[in-house]
């Protein structure tokens, strides 16, 4: 270049040669940095310098389209990439350490993985190689999830008042913290709400949920553990549940009944205490007796002194 420039050299993206043409061009190379007809840049130092000339874009014939990889291959792993970042932002180190971890060493080694499904190597029809690839690194992903998971629970869960708190132990197996989301479907019976916290590494937290309790009886609800964007960690875990608290409509029989009982009781009393107010009245008083004949009944029932 005349006036001074950069030019990136590369071969063929199919380039398939030989040994000999490898090493003549390699030859080539050295040849012209020798003369000092151009200097080496890394590539990084290229990237990072300012844009020479308006972006383009590759031009692509319809048949090398379809050689690519396949779209299916490449939007799963853009999703899978997109799941990894949040789980990355979830992520904290652990300071109870003096070297703690950093969480980037655990997830970019599967972000690379993702890369290699995506790769130039399954062009040209090999589809099923991309997608084993994906699930390869799919698989990988999963694992890292499934160490932050809720414990299932050995025993049913009594519930014994309306407004209740349902415990769910939250288990984290990885070398760092992790900031997480707890959620709970259950029935329609058990209307509740998430918790936010976060599970320290190596260890457990057991968080408790709001719940509020609208029926009597055998509910059964599922905890789920999530980061703070939505990814979902791990199993879900069922909560077997037995309810004791009352609902509306059992609520409203027992106060009708209640209602009921007293009114019989009060009826009941009402009546003993007429009849004992009839008992308790005094007797009219009587007529006064007739003076001469109560004379002869004193004399007939004591008798005559002078005829003994």
């Amino acid at each position: 270049f005349d006036h001074g420039g950069s030019v990136l050299v590369a071969p063929p993206r199919r380039w398939a040669p030989s040994p000999d043409e490898a090493l003549a061009f390699l030859h080539s190379v050295a040849t012209v940095l020798a003369g000092h007809y151009a200097t080496a840049t890394p590539l990084a130092t290229a990237v990072a310098g300012a844009p020479a000339g308006a972006p383009v874009t590759l031009n692509y014939s319809p048949a090398e389209s379809l050689n690519e990889v396949s779209p299916q291959v490449t939007a799963a792993a853009v999703r899978s990439d997109q799941q990894a970042r949040d789980v990355l932002a979830a992520m904290g180190r652990d300071h109870t350490k003096p070297s703690p971890i950093p969480p980037a060493t655990l997830v970019d080694p599967l972000r690379q993985d993702l890369l290699r499904a995506v790769s130039s190597a399954w062009r040209d029809g090999r589809a099923s190689a991309a997608q084993s690839a994906l699930n390869y690194a799919d698989q990988g992903f999963d694992l890292l999830k499934s160490q932050v998971t809720v414990v299932q629970p050995g025993l049913p869960i009594l519930l014994g008042s309306k407004d209740s708190r349902l415990p769910v132990t939250v288990t984290n197996k990885l070398p760092v913290d992790i900031a997480v989301r707890v959620d709970l479907t259950a029935d329609p019976g058990l209307p509740s709400a998430g918790v936010d916290t976060v599970v320290p590494a190596d260890g457990s937290i057991t968080v408790f949920i709001p719940a509020t309790v609208t029926r009597s009886g055998r509910l059964s609800a599922y905890a789920t553990v999530l980061t703070p964007g939505g990814t979902e960690l791990g199993q879900q875990a069922r909560l077997e549940l037995v309810s004791s608290a009352y609902g509306t409509i059992i609520v409203i029989v027992t106060a009708i009944a209640f209602g009921l009982l007293v009114l019989l009781a009060g009826r009941r009393i009402y009546r003993r205490v007429r009849a004992a107010r009839a008992n308790t009245t005094p007797e009219p008083p009587r007529p006064p007796a007739d003076p001469v004949s109560a004379v002869a009944h004193e004399h007939t029932s004591t008798g005559d002194p002078g005829r003994q």
